[in-house]
């Protein structure tokens, strides 16, 4: 996966302690050598509900925070991380129940 950073993403980043910033860049990494379809297949990825219907998800990236993402509609090989939220923070968000949409080479 290509991964581009939101403003917002980057300022969060920057602001971390060594640990927790080392743990996000880590996971980042992690996401950058996956296949759209192996994205979608990650057990702790969530689909959050969206009312500007963009798709987006929060992933735990360390112990205490997690990383929004948004998937670009016109290349699924690229995703954007929005924001990083502390993990209490992120509980306030709405969760969908609905499974991850499956991806297929159609898609890709």
């Amino acid at each position: 996966m290509n991964i581009t950073m939101q403003r917002r993403a980057e300022i969060a980043l920057r602001s971390l302690s060594k640990p927790e910033k080392g743990q996000l860049e880590r996971a980042l990494n992690q996401l950058k050598t996956l296949s759209p379809i192996e994205f979608y297949q990650i057990s702790e990825m969530h689909k959050l509900i969206s009312g500007s219907g963009r798709k987006l998800y929060a992933l735990k990236g360390s112990q205490n925070l997690s990383m929004i993402l948004s998937i670009n509609p016109d290349n699924a090989e690229a995703c954007t991380l929005e924001d990083i939220f502390e993990y209490d923070d992120l509980n306030q968000l709405p969760i969908s129940n609905q499974p991850h949409e499956n991806i297929t080479a159609s898609h890709v």
